[in-house]
């Protein structure tokens, strides 16, 4: 970590920035502090994020039926409102 930008220390306090830990990836980042007599300390930070969605996205229709007879086989369309989001995945089950 780079002094006065990453993290400051007044007195006996070091204040760790949000611009570096918002930079972390979600989980524990561990940090260590070395002092000059050659001991460390270990702070674990735990890194989350609750950021959510203004409104959550819907799909219509949400149930669609599938003929596996070769005549009558027809793709499902799916129509997303998204309301501000992105699809990540589709999945099976």
């Amino acid at each position: 970590l780079v002094a006065g930008t990453d993290y400051t220390v007044s007195g006996s306090t070091v204040t760790i920035k949000k611009a570096y830990l918002a930079t972390q990836a979600v989980g524990t980042t561990a940090l260590t502090f070395s002092f000059s007599a050659g001991a460390t300390q270990s702070l674990a930070v735990a890194v989350t994020d609750t950021t959510t969605p203004v409104s959550n996205s819907t799909i219509t229709p949400t149930s669609a039926g599938f003929d596996k007879k070769t005549a009558n086989q027809a793709d499902v369309a799916v129509t997303m409102t998204l309301n501000g989001n992105t699809l990540s995945t589709i999945k099976n089950g």
